[in-house]
């Protein structure tokens, strides 16, 4: 399988590119002010990944072509925290600023069933802010935290998207094991 993952300026992409080097061994890198649509085609999986310095609500016109490209593909995508939001990114979509920010493990809740989720006593790990409250029909919400919805599938497309961080890993971590049975879906 032949992966590009954009790196969106994230602080974990040697994290994320050791996750998805179980999965291939062809990974190839864009930036985010580099992204090439053109170039993203001739990939099997489009990985985005996540932003430490810029939150997508006050940047669309940054993310702008990663999100077009999103809503218009039809290749399977996987979307990590910033990346997710994207997927998201809609007329029906609320994106909202949490009080705290959101770090460390939050108790996920299945809000629809799916056979990604295994165990009802799921802890991913979050760190972020900006965060997504709603969104539209187009999409399944499988699961939230407390604050904030954690993981959607998109309806008609093989697009999924993580708040949360599969790519760190920690025992009690279960978002490693929720994108292993994703990207296992893709292959």
């Amino acid at each position: 399988m032949k992966i590009c993952l954009v790196d969106n300026n994230s602080a974990h992409i040697q994290k994320v590119i050791d996750l998805l080097s179980i999965f291939s061994t062809e990974i190839y890198l864009q930036n985010r002010e580099n992204f090439n649509s053109s170039k993203v085609e001739s990939y099997d999986l489009l990985v985005v990944a996540g932003s430490r310095d810029k939150a997508l609500v006050r940047n669309i016109p940054l993310f702008a072509s990663q999100i077009d490209f999103i809503k218009n593909t039809e290749m399977p995508f996987i979307g990590i925290c910033i990346g997710f939001q994207m997927l998201c990114y809609s007329p029906a979509c609320k994106i909202g600023r949490l009080k705290i920010k959101e770090t460390g493990l939050v108790k996920l809740f299945v809000n629809e069933q799916n056979r990604y989720i295994v165990n009802d006593q799921c802890y991913v790990f979050n760190h972020h802010r900006w965060t997504i409250l709603s969104v539209g029909d187009e999409l399944h919400n499988f699961a939230s935290s407390e604050n904030c919805i954690q993981f959607v599938k998109h309806k008609n497309k093989p697009h999924f998207g993580f708040q949360f961080h599969p790519e760190i890993r920690q025992p009690t971590n279960s978002g490693y094991e929720i994108f292993c049975y994703v990207l296992n879906d893709l292959i």
